[in-house]
């Protein structure tokens, strides 16, 4: 009996921390997602099965922005006003995303490369840097290991390979256990995809892959045989690996990130998080405009 009560009340004192530490991010999270528009203003490209949204701004070498899990492209709406001076600045709603369809597919950061070289293919872009965060710098590796002549230069916010050991434990917890997760999900990114996706009663579905994605073994295509960061050595792309210095993913992570890479730099920002590009958009923009014209 007193090893029971122990249990639940171990139990329950986890639960109160992760749920503590977690409300302490809830407002920083909810701050970075950006004021959604109901408004239509691109296109849908009819490819793998999914409706993909997208929409193009200025003229120039492509440049595609790709975004993190559970937000969609107007998270980068401080960085389009600035990169379409220079680019054509392509911003897509990631599969099941946004104003993007699910499919009957499972989500992975795979399907999604593979979703975003179809969207290249179709809008006749033979080359194109891509910019990533998060799920989306995920997504920018992915290609590169894909279609490595494909992709000009990559920039990668807030990038992991995995989940087990590379955010802190209390996080990891979190986004683990579905009692926990789901109703925090909700709370923060269900308003807006409901407004927005094309299927608003498909959210829990949607949450389900998400979950199940986040929580794979590894996140990049690999051989057997491999450890999850072993294809980032045959990354040849000229890379930029920029974080907050408060990033959620472990600092040892982001370095093993950028030392398995051959080509890559590290840029690390005063007082930003992993909300960087919305927190920080001029010190974000300057280093990546830097980066793409060098």
């Amino acid at each position: 009996m007193k090893y029971y009560r122990f249990v639940v009340t171990a139990c329950i004192l986890l639960v109160t921390t992760v749920q503590v530490s977690w409300s302490c991010n809830f407002d920083k999270i909810k701050n970075s997602i950006p004021t959604y528009s109901t408004e239509v203003k691109g296109q849908y490209a009819d490819l793998n099965g999914i409706r993909l949204y997208y929409e193009i701004n200025g003229s120039g070498e492509p440049l595609i922005l790709l975004h993190g899990g559970f937000f969609n492209m107007d998270y980068w709406s401080k960085q389009v006003q600035v990169f379409s001076q220079h680019y054509q600045v392509i911003t897509v709603d990631g599969r099941g995303h946004g104003r993007s369809t699910d499919g009957t597919a499972p989500i992975t950061h795979a399907a999604m490369a593979l979703d975003i070289l179809a969207l290249m293919n179709l809008l006749n872009i033979n080359k194109a840097s891509i910019v990533g965060w998060s799920d989306g710098a995920v997504i920018a590796l992915n290609m590169c290991i894909l279609a490595p002549e494909r992709i000009n230069k990559i920039v990668l916010n807030g990038a992991n390979t995995h989940f087990k050991k590379t955010v802190p434990y209390l996080e990891e917890t979190m986004v683990a256990s579905r009692i926990l997760f789901y109703p925090y999900a909700t709370m923060l990114y269900s308003p807006s995809y409901k407004a927005i996706n094309p299927y608003p009663s498909h959210w829990s579905e949607f949450f389900n892959k998400m979950q199940t994605m986040w929580t794979s073994d590894c996140y990049l295509i690999n051989r057997d045989g491999q450890t999850c960061e072993d294809p980032l050595k045959s990354i040849t792309n000229s890379a930029l690996v920029i974080v907050g210095e408060d990033e959620m993913i472990l600092e040892s992570h982001t370095r093993e990130i950028k030392d398995a890479l051959p080509n890559s730099t590290l840029i690390i920002i005063p007082g930003g998080s992993h909300y960087l590009a919305r927190e920080k958009p001029d010190e974000f923009g300057q280093a990546v405009l830097s980066f793409l014209e060098e």
